[in-house]
């Protein structure tokens, strides 16, 4: 094993996993009917985290995390993985909205208000993804470093 310098312990080295986490997290969390496995502690997400941080492990085999730092990667992997899926699903809501509204030309007022509605609620909704993922992710992270990589959790 190589020496980990202390340059080489500040949380910005895990930049890059955090990013595909966000990615791995966020567009699986968004595609509709596989989203409803994250009825499930958010298992998704949690599980993109975890696969994210298996590969940084992997990427650094002479580096230890601790649970603070897998807490924080899960938090901020979690935080990015929300923003994404929300805005998938805003788009997703979009396109459904749309072909409902030309399906339904002849459909009354409020239903389509009520369509243009759900499209506002999903713009609200984006931080309050963000902040249930991170939250989520966090534990994801303390989850993935106590049961999966033991051996390479740093006091």
């Amino acid at each position: 094993m190589e020496p980990v310098t202390p340059q080489d312990q500040t949380f910005g080295r895990f930049g890059k996993h955090i990013l595909i986490g966000a990615l791995i997290s966020g567009v699986a969390s968004g595609i509709p009917l596989l989203n409803i496995l994250n009825c499930c502690f958010c298992l998704l997400n949690m599980g993109g985290i975890v696969l994210a941080l298996s590969m940084y492990l992997k990427s650094a085999p002479g580096d230890s995390v601790s649970m603070g730092e897998a807490a924080g990667f899960g938090a901020a992997a979690g935080a990015g993985a929300g923003v994404i899926a929300g805005l998938l699903g805003l788009i997703t809501s979009h396109m459904m909205v749309s072909l409902l509204s030309s399906v339904l030309s002849s459909a009354p007022p409020q239903l389509k208000s009520q369509l243009a509605a759900s499209s506002a609620m999903g713009v609200m909704m984006l931080p309050v993804n963000a902040v249930l993922y991170a939250a989520f992710g966090a534990l994801g992270g303390i989850l993935g470093m106590a049961l999966f990589f033991k051996d390479r959790k740093r006091a």
